[in-house]
């Protein structure tokens, strides 16, 4: 028989629903930075079906925590037998932030590159750019309640320019 361990690293609660073999939906409530014992004993085959799923929706071992998780989205962690740290927790939670943060310039860039797509005539790369430049700002500002937020704005100076070189 087999324990799992599931810790939400995230700073949202996490609502996980499991089904195991025989049918039986398990759901599991998670608050953010905190862990919950899945709440049934695992026999080898319905481990491997749980593990399955949960790596469906993202969920990563603990042994690639202390690792740089580039395409951690779920934020959940689990470990068999043994539950994990504070120390884990946390680390998880800041590769968390990491691949959120890297998700969010990538998205920054593509803004940027459309923009300037659609300031150029026919829409094409190739176009004469119908402004004078296009700029793509991401600012924290503090939402009155102690929040950090990201905001993104688009600056579309008027007046044309040469073509773009090839």
């Amino acid at each position: 028989m087999n324990r799992l361990y599931l810790a939400n690293c995230t700073r949202a609660n996490h609502v996980l629903n499991i089904r195991v073999p025989e049918g039986k939906l398990i759901r599991l409530d998670i608050p953010s930075g905190q862990q919950r014992q899945f709440p049934v004993e695992l026999t080898a085959a319905q481990k491997d079906v749980v593990l399955h799923q949960l790596h469906r929706i993202g969920a990563v071992p603990r042994s690639e925590v202390h690792g740089k998780l580039s395409n951690f989205t779920s934020g959940v962690v689990y470990s068999l037998d043994k539950p994990l740290n504070e120390e884990e927790i946390h680390h998880a939670n800041e590769d968390n932030l990491d691949a959120a943060q890297d998700r969010s310039v990538i998205q920054a860039v593509r803004t940027a590159k459309s923009v300037d797509l659609g300031v150029r005539e026919n829409n094409s790369p190739r176009g004469k750019r119908t402004a004078k430049s296009v700029g793509v700002e991401i600012a924290k500002k503090d939402d009155g309640r102690g929040q950090e937020v990201h905001l993104m704005g688009v600056e579309i100076v008027e007046g044309g320019a040469d073509r773009v070189p090839a």
